[in-house]
C-alpha cells in the first residue's frame, strides 16, 4: 500500500555510543548501533540489538513495504545502502499487477490456502523482494507459518523476541487493502511499528486498528532472526 498523506517525517533518534560486553571474552567494546560487531580482544563476534529505533514514516506515494524493509534492516544493524538505493532495489515502484502479485513464490506459498483473493493492480513492494533484500544481508525467517490465532501470535512473536529477532506483518482486507508493518520488543511488551502513522503502537492495538467489520482483515507473521 502507498502512502497518500503528507505527514511530517519522524525526527532521528540521536545515538550516543556506549560499551557492550564480548560474550566470549568479556572485553568491552565501544559500539553506537544495532549490528554484528568484531571483539577488539578476541576477534569473535557478537550482535547488539537494544539501541532504540526510530519509527519509519511512508513518505507521500511510497510503498509500507520499502518502510518497513527499511526499519527492519536498521534494527539489526544491517543497513548498508541509502533508503533511496533500499528502493530501487526492492523496486517498489514497479506496476506490478494482479499476475505479479500472485506468481510472487513466497505470496502464494503463504495464502494458496485462501482461494480466491482479489488483488489490487498497482505499485508496492513484493514479498520475495523484501526475503531477498533481508537474506543478503544475513536475515532469515523464524518458522514461516501462517498464524491465525492471537495467542499464537504473541508466543511466536515473544520467541522471536528472545532469539534477538524482529516481526514482520502482512494485512490484507476485502476492501484489497495490503498493508506491511514491523514488530520488536520493549520492556517487554509487543509492539507494531506502523508505517502509515510513522509512530509505534501496543501490538494488540496496532492490529486492532485495521478492523472494519466486514473488511476484518487477516493477517500474516513472521519473525525474522540472525542467521
Amino acid at each position: 500500500m502507498t502512502r497518500t498523506t503528507t505527514e511530517k517525517l519522524a525526527s532521528k533518534v540521536h545515538r550516543k555510543t556506549q560499551t557492550a560486553a564480548c560474550p566470549h571474552c568479556e572485553a568491552e567494546n565501544l559500539v553506537r548501533e544495532n549490528g554484528r560487531y568484531v571483539c577488539n580482544e578476541c576477534q569473535g563476534l557478537f550482535d547488539v540489538d537494544w539501541f532504540p529505533v526510530r519509527a519509519v514514516e511512508q513518505p507521500d506515494g511510497v510503498s509500507c513495504g520499502w518502510a518497513t524493509t527499511l526499519w527492519l534492516l536498521r534494527s539489526f544493524g544491517a543497513l548498508d545502502v541509502t533508503p533511496a538505493q533500499l528502493r530501487r532495489e526492492l523496486n517498489t515502484d514497479a506496476k506490478r499487477g494482479i499476475r505479479a502479485l500472485w506468481n510472487d513464490s513466497l505470496l502464494r506459498k503463504w495464502i494458496e490456502e485462501l482461494g480466491d483473493w482479489d488483488l489490487e493492480a498497482g505499485a508496492g513492494t513484493l514479498p520475495s523482494a523484501i526475503y531477498s533484500a533481508l537474506s543478503k544481508r544475513g536475515l532469515t525467517i523464524k518458522n514461516p507459518i501462517r498464524l491465525e490465532s492471537p495467542k499464537e501470535y504473541t508466543a511466536y512473536l515473544n520467541d522471536t523476541m528472545d532469539e534477538g529477532g524482529r516481526g514482520l506483518v502482512l494485512l490484507w482486507r476485502l476492501d484489497r487493502l495490503m498493508h506491511w508493518m514491523g514488530v520488536d520488543r520493549k520492556n517487554g511488551i509487543l509492539r507494531v511499528m506502523d508505517p502509515f502513522h510513522g509512530w509505534y503502537v501496543p501490538f494488540e492495538q496496532g492490529i486492532k486498528g485495521y478492523k472494519r467489520g466486514k473488511n476484518s482483515p487477516r493477517f500474516l507473521v513472521v519473525g525474522i532472526v540472525r542467521r
